[in-house]
C-alpha cells in the first residue's frame, strides 16, 4: 500500500517538473521568435558631402530674418546676410556635417493634412543648401516636441513627417538668431613695463666750516 502511494506521488512529481519545463520554455523567446526586435535605423535625409555644399540659407518663412553663407573662391566661407563678414568657419563646418549626416530618429506620419500642427505648413524655419552640381535641398524644422526631445521636420518634396535630434534645432536655430561671425582675435600687445623708481636725491654733506 505504502508502494501505491510512493508510485502516484513520484507520479505527481514528475507531472509537476514537466509543467514547469514546459511553461518556461514557452515564457523564454527562442532565437527564432526574437525578443523585441531591434528597430532599423532610418536613412539620412540628405545624400550629400560636406564639401559638395556651396550655400546655405537659413530663414524663417515671411519673415525678413536670414542667415545667408556664400563658399569663396578663396576656399573660405562668408557670410553675405544680415551682414557681409568672415564667417566662423569651424561653426560652419560643424552645422554643413550635421545636415550631411543628418539621420531622423523617428518617422511620425506620411500623412501631409496635419501639418499645421507640427508648424510645417508654414515651417518655422527652412535650411536651403546650394550644392556645387547645381542643385538644392531644402530641410523644414517645425516645432520642438512637447518633451523637448526632438524637432518636427520634412525634407521638401517628401510628404513625411519626421523627429530629428533636438540638438540640431537648436543649433539651426541659433545660428539664425546669433550669425557666426568670425570672432574677433584677443589684442595681445607688450605689457607696459613697470615705471622706473623715482631717483632719491643724496644728500650733500655739509662742509666742516659751515
Amino acid at each position: 500500500m505504502k508502494f501505491r502511494h510512493t508510485l502516484i506521488l513520484l507520479g505527481i512529481l514528475a507531472a509537476l517538473i514537466l509543467f514547469i519545463v514546459l511553461v518556461e520554455r514557452r515564457s523564454t523567446p527562442t532565437a527564432e521568435e526574437g525578443a523585441t526586435p531591434t528597430p532599423t535605423p532610418l536613412a539620412q535625409l540628405f545624400a550629400f558631402a560636406a564639401g559638395d555644399v556651396r550655400a546655405v540659407r537659413i530663414q524663417r518663412p515671411g519673415q525678413e530674418q536670414r542667415t545667408e553663407l556664400i563658399y569663396g573662391d578663396d576656399g573660405l566661407w562668408r557670410l553675405v546676410a544680415p551682414v557681409v563678414e568672415e564667417a566662423d568657419q569651424e561653426e560652419v563646418y560643424y552645422l554643413l556635417d550635421t545636415l550631411a549626416t543628418l539621420r531622423p530618429r523617428r518617422l511620425i506620419t506620411e500623412a501631409t493634412d496635419a501639418l499645421a500642427d507640427y508648424e510645417l505648413d508654414p515651417p518655422r524655419i527652412q535650411v536651403e543648401i546650394a550644392l556645387q552640381d547645381g542643385s538644392a535641398q531644402a530641410l523644414l524644422v517645425g516645432a520642438a516636441t512637447a518633451s523637448q526631445s526632438a524637432y518636427y521636420a520634412q525634407v521638401r518634396g517628401d510628404g513625411r513627417v519626421y523627429l530629428i535630434p533636438y540638438y540640431v534645432g537648436t543649433q539651426i536655430e541659433g545660428l539664425l538668431t546669433k550669425p557666426p561671425i568670425k570672432p574677433t582675435p584677443t589684442p595681445t600687445g607688450t605689457p607696459a613695463s613697470p615705471a622706473s623708481p623715482p631717483l632719491i636725491p643724496s644728500a650733500t654733506p655739509s662742509s666742516a666750516s659751515e
